[in-house]
């Protein structure tokens, strides 16, 4: 029942791509090709729908996406060899995003700087920061994760910052960190952390370029909402 070899010819998602090519198969369809076999229970078709919901989209591809090992096998047929490998799939794809927009990111642009970090971002389930530390000519020097928090809260100090700029004679830097919830609007103890580090920035002689937020596929940038 479960295999996908035992489907009528108009089923089979191997003809349909190799007659109209890998993009005419829909997300379940490409999840069948992956998992090829169900269970004694469940044909791989049915399991495939079954992971994406009853309607299928790009949401619901990216929260599978998102899932651990151990969720993945929460599904009947979902066993650890498929987990691993469904989770290397995943992981290739970012991977491969990473690398179409791996250019040299503009470093005064915070919509280049948030479109290059989306990927690593916004698959998180609790609060990161990451800190850019720069040169003169904007250029980055390092690129560091302070910290990681809870679901809506990560706990970060000026202190720390100047440090990891003194360390690395950086005299720019950006805050980057993330919203699990995918609303980038920035809450008042991060407009609040932003000023207070944009303050100590100052007296020490570096400059905070910017503060983004990243959220599900969109930001804000206080330096452009103009909280610095």
């Amino acid at each position: 029942m479960g295999n996908i070899d035992n489907w009528t010819i108009n089923e089979k998602p191997y003809e349909k791509c190799k007659e109209y090519g890998p993009s005419s198969l829909t997300d379940s369809e490409l999840l069948a090709v992956i998992l090829r076999t169900g269970s004694k229970d469940i044909s791989v078709f049915e399991l495939s729908k079954k992971m994406l919901g009853s309607n299928s989209d790009g949401k619901a591809l990216m929260k599978l996406s998102e899932k651990t090992a151990y969720e993945l096998m929460q599904y009947p047929g979902i066993g650890q060899i498929k987990a691993i490998l469904l989770e290397c799939i995943f992981e290739l794809a970012r991977r491969l995003w990473k690398i179409r927009i791996d250019r040299p990111v503009k470093f005064n642009n915070p919509s280049e700087i948030a479109n290059y970090y989306y990927e690593d971002m916004k698959y998180l389930k609790v609060e990161q920061v990451k800190l850019l530390l720069l040169n003169t000519k904007g250029g980055l020097i390092k690129e560091l994760t302070l910290s990681s928090g809870t679901v809506n809260h990560c706990l970060v100090s000026s202190r720390e910052i100047l440090i990891e700029c003194l360390r690395y004679e950086a005299v720019n830097f950006i805050l980057i960190h993330n919203h699990p919830t995918g609303d980038p609007a920035p809450s008042i103890e991060d407009i609040e952390l932003t000023k207070n580090i944009d303050s100590a920035a100052c007296i020490v002689g570096v400059n905070l370029i910017d503060h983004i937020v990243i959220g599900d596929h969109c930001y804000v940038s206080l330096k452009e909402e103009r909280y610095i």
